[in-house]
């Protein structure tokens, strides 16, 4: 697949998948920015704040509906 010069999207043989790529006409890319914050921590933090072992109380973490 491939986004051609109107936008559509087309296959090998050029037929029309989508008329406008991502069906809004908008990408992704532009629109929205999240960071990533684990790239910012070190191992050890990271460890500490997401590492489980049997220790693990789930009931403190996790509550049922």
């Amino acid at each position: 697949l491939m986004v051609s010069y109107d936008y559509s999207v087309r296959n090998s043989s050029g037929s029309i998948v989508q008329f406008i790529y991502g069906d809004d006409g908008m990408d992704g890319t532009f629109i929205e920015s999240q960071p990533l914050m684990l790239t910012k921590l070190t191992f050890d933090k990271i460890s500490e704040k997401f590492h489980f072992d049997d220790k693990t109380i789930w009931n403190k973490l996790i509550t049922r509906k």
